[in-house]
């Protein structure tokens, strides 16, 4: 080891000094011993291997008590959630909260997420969220979650993820198919909330885990991001350089401090790159590393003064979800204070879409989300409006109190000169910077629902749709798996037995929770009797997520139902694959 040391430092710099420096052996000894074998422990106490795999997975029970900061009862307290400039090169936009927000409290006010199903599209794909995240895995063969807000608006950075969404709620808010012509014109999955995993400081930049496999698929266009391991490995780096300057920083000279820096970085940089990347150049500035951490180092503007988030963000909190005043809307969005006249209720970056690259070739041609985008007749391009709520703004011609225009913030001073750009060139831009503001008509009370002018010709199409609407056929009956599950939550499972005299509803099935890995131990306990093949067996195992997950849902049908000494019920059912299983 001493003479891999020795060799390096002669072959790169013809340096004795480094050479004859026992701090200086000491040091590099340290940082090499760093990239063959280390162990962390994270913010939340929980142990990282070199791969980024957890060690111990126990998270911490701790409560926090709720800040008075994150009130959100009166008019006047601070804005909880800024849009403005993400503190990410190149990322954009992002969201920051205006209050501090404690572990395990949610931010902002719960949002919704719009299924698409069966469309490969290459701005879908980069905004939107698996299925199994949401629950809508069932929907189609191809399905992807557009969750706005803080689904869609707010970055990943692996050293600083600070929030993550929870299970959405899934139903039609009370309009039955059989009844309502507004059923099935609405999403279903809403109450989407953002959880505070770690305390979230005023100012900060929210960021939320896309998960590492995002960066690494991305590398070619995005270039080398350090992952979570990167960061720990940076911070204990540097915690083994400050100990070097402890130790004999008094007898180093300021040049010497700048050699052994320089061969600090080489090293690293030829074993760990995107560590290298992370540390400071002057060996002073360590100090800093360790003690904001190389992930809030590497990321200075992360946390805003309120003051640059007022003058350069958009508040984006105004707003909360409710059920809509209008017959046949489902949910609306409501204010959650008083908002003058003339005064910005939110502004929204933009998707867009090509209509006709929307369309399907399954029965249901038509997307949701068309339900959800600005656009013009005689055009295919279609805009999306994803900040927190916005999409729960419903029609209103006789009354609107909000109305929209393209963002008037010098930051966004593009806007002016991609809105007389071709079409062709909007649709081929990998990214294209518009946004609108919606702006309060008249002085809005808190608790009012918020409402938009669609237009003479979306309310002449929508009452022709009512008048002409009839009830899909057999939809009588209909009810949603959530819905009949909540009806049934204190009764037992029914077996195929029991199903035959008392079937349930038959847009149903039964589903079992099982979590299926082919490193489970098999054995044969049976040959198929036609084709002579041996039937394997597992045990059922449950495991911390296994209720959590919708991807761990089989079909299955429960042969038999009993009853522990304890009370508890239990089944035995069989399970089947799902298609695209095996």
């Amino acid at each position: 080891f001493f003479w891999f040391t020795n060799i390096y430092v002669r072959e790169r710099f013809h340096m004795k000094t480094f050479r004859t420096s026992n701090g200086t052996t000491t040091l590099l000894l340290q940082l090499l011993i760093t990239n063959i074998s280390y162990r962390h422990v994270t913010a939340e106490n929980r142990e990282v291997g070199l791969d980024g795999t957890l060690l111990d997975d126990k998270t911490s029970d701790e409560t926090i008590p709720a800040s008075k900061n994150a009130s959100t009862e009166s008019e006047n307290e601070q804005c909880g959630l800024y849009l403005a400039q993400s503190s990410i090169p190149n990322a954009g936009l992002g969201i920051y909260t205006g209050v501090h927000v404690p572990k395990g409290k949610r931010l902002g006010n719960p949002d919704v997420c719009v299924v698409i199903t069966d469309v490969e599209n290459d701005v879908i794909y980069e905004y939107s969220w698996h299925p199994y995240d949401i629950g809508a895995e069932f929907e189609a063969e191809s399905v992807s979650g557009l969750c706005t807000g803080l689904g869609m608006a707010v970055n990943s950075h692996s050293g600083l993820n600070n929030v993550e969404n929870e299970f959405p709620l899934i139903d039609s808010a009370g309009l039955h198919r059989y009844t309502h012509p507004g059923a099935g014109a609405i999403t279903y999955y809403h109450n989407v909330e953002a959880r505070a995993t770690t305390d979230v400081p005023a100012g900060s930049e929210v960021f939320i885990s896309y998960g590492e496999q995002w960066f690494v698929e991305r590398e070619a266009e995005l270039g080398p991001i350090p992952l979570q391991i990167d960061y720990a490995l940076t911070d204990h780096v540097s915690e083994a350089i400050e100990l070097y300057l402890d130790d004999y920083g008094h007898q180093t000279s300021e040049e010497s401090k700048e050699h052994v820096m320089k061969l600090v970085r080489t090293i690293i940089t030829d074993l760990m790159p995107k560590v290298s990347s992370l540390l400071p150049e002057k060996m002073e500035d360590v100090s800093e590393v360790l003690a904001a951490g190389s992930a809030r180092y590497s990321a200075p503007d992360s946390i805003r003064s309120l003051d640059w988030l007022q003058t350069n963000g958009y508040c984006i909190d105004n707003m909360k979800a409710g059920p809509s005043t209008i017959p046949d809307a489902g949910r609306g969005a409501f204010a959650t204070r008083r908002i003058q006249e003339g005064a910005l209720v939110s502004g929204s970056p933009l998707l867009r879409f090509e209509r006709d690259k929307l369309v399907t070739n399954s029965v249901f041609s038509e997307q949701l989300v068309l339900n959800y985008c600005f656009g013009h007749p005689q055009s295919t391009l279609l805009l999306f409006p994803y900040a927190p709520l916005v999409g729960l703004i419903n029609h209103n011609s006789k009354s609107p109190n909000v109305e929209i225009r393209w963002s008037t913030k010098e930051e966004n001073n593009e806007i002016s000169i991609w809105t007389k750009r071709s079409y062709n060139r909007l649709v081929k831009a990998s990214k294209v910077p518009l946004m609108i503001e919606y702006v309060a008509k008249r002085e809005i009370q808190p608790g009012e629902e918020i409402f938009l002018d669609y237009g003479a010709e979306w309310e002449a199409a929508w009452k022709e749709h009512v008048q002409n609407w009839t009830p899909p056929a057999d939809s009588k009956d209909y009810v949603m798996a959530t819905t009949f599950a909540k009806l049934m939550e204190d009764q037992p499972i029914r077996t195929g037995g029991e199903q035959e005299e008392d079937p349930y509803p038959e847009n149903l099935i039964t589903a079992c929770y099982y979590d299926y890995e082919e490193s489970y131990e098999q054995y044969a306990d049976a040959e198929d009797e036609e084709d002579h093949l041996p039937i394997f067996m597992q045990v059922w195992e449950e495991t911390d997520l296994l209720f959590t997950c919708h991807h761990h849902l089989r079909p299955c049908l429960i042969l038999t139902r009993g009853e522990e000494e304890d009370g508890e019920t239990f089944y035995t059912a069989e399970m089947y694959n799902l298609p695209d299983t095996t």
